[in-house]
């Protein structure tokens, strides 16, 4: 008899956890439980992401869509900047299946990689928070929105921008730092002032290798007009480890850079990370790595990872004493 009524108990007890569960799933809808999502500012040099909280008013997920952008546009944070563009206004929002669009209009011109960038990645993030919502659309006078490179984005989904900075402030440290990112045509090096966002737990050395593997598009470089830089690092190559001892920088790469190599010109891809890395107060030189395997050349077999490398000016062309926007 007493086995019974426990049953009878434990039987209770999990159909009142099952409805607490059911409740809790037809209640939450997006991913703003309660009413609750993130949103973003930015900061004058446009180097990350800030986010901060706000309380959804409507039901309705176009109305909530309006009113992220509202709130992303008109945003109150003490020294916060709008992540949205001075130069355009909202036209209009709306859904095509599972993808919101925004309508804009007016113009991007002299925006900043940087600065688009935090508009683009932030757009995307608060708009993935919607019901539904799996990428986002953004128009500019009818046709998609471009980077700073003039190529087309096309639809926005989070993974695009998962290695934006963000989190919270006070957890980041920001800096300027001399980058060498290819010419025009990809045959020498130009040296670029880049601002830098990173955590602070993230040694200087592996944030200004991973900024530089992400291109001079993403770079926030502010250049003069008709300046044109090209990457000369693959795309997506990772950083496997770097450390630092007795002033020797060693990296560890995978095998992109030798596999999928983003230029012709050997010597040019490897020091714009051996120059890049020696304008850092902590490295005097730089043994690069493969998979840990330094006994290995690039394709044209003109340079050898056997030894450490040392700055190389002959290949630098120019010097581009920029920072970012202010």
């Amino acid at each position: 008899m007493r086995t019974d009524h426990k049953s009878i108990i434990k039987k209770a007890l999990l159909a009142a956890f099952l409805a607490v569960l059911c409740f809790a799933a037809v209640s939450c809808g997006g991913s703003g439980a309660e009413g609750g999502y993130t949103l973003y500012y930015t900061t004058a040099k446009a180097s990350k992401l800030i986010p901060y909280s706000y309380e959804g008013k409507s039901s309705s997920r176009l109305e909530l869509a309006k009113e992220f952008f509202e709130s992303m546009l008109n945003v109150s944070e003490e020294q916060a900047v709008s992540i949205i563009p001075q130069g355009v206004t909202i036209k209009d929002l709306g859904f095509s299946g599972d993808i919101l669009v925004l309508d804009l209009e007016g113009s991007l011109e002299g925006e900043s990689a940087g600065r688009l960038l935090m508009f683009y990645s932030g757009a995307v993030r608060a708009a993935a928070q919607l019901e539904k919502v799996s990428g986002l659309q953004i128009n500019l006078n009818g046709t998609s929105v471009t980077d700073s490179n003039g190529t087309v984005m096309g639809i926005l989904r989070t993974s695009r921008f998962v290695n934006n900075a963000v989190d919270d402030p006070e957890d980041y440290r920001e800096s300027e730092v001399n980058m060498y990112f290819g010419n025009a045509a990809g045959d020498r090096l130009i040296k670029v002032k880049v601002p830098i966002a990173y955590r602070s737990s993230t040694a200087i050395e592996r944030a200004v290798l991973e900024k530089l593997i992400s291109g001079p598009a993403a770079s926030g470089a502010v250049l003069p007009e008709g300046t044109r830089l090209t990457a000369v690092i693959p795309s997506g190559m990772t950083v496997l480890g770097i450390n630092i001892k007795d002033g020797v920088c060693y990296v560890n790469i995978d095998d992109k850079l030798i596999k999928e190599p983003a230029t012709p010109h050997d010597d040019v891809a490897v020091y714009s990370i051996v120059n890049t890395l020696m304008e850092l107060e902590s490295v005097n030189s730089v043994q690069i790595t493969v998979n840990g395997v330094s006994e290995i050349s690039m394709p044209m077999g003109q340079i050898s990872f056997t030894q450490p490398f040392a700055y190389n000016e002959m290949l630098v062309e120019s010097e581009l004493a920029l920072t970012g926007e202010q």
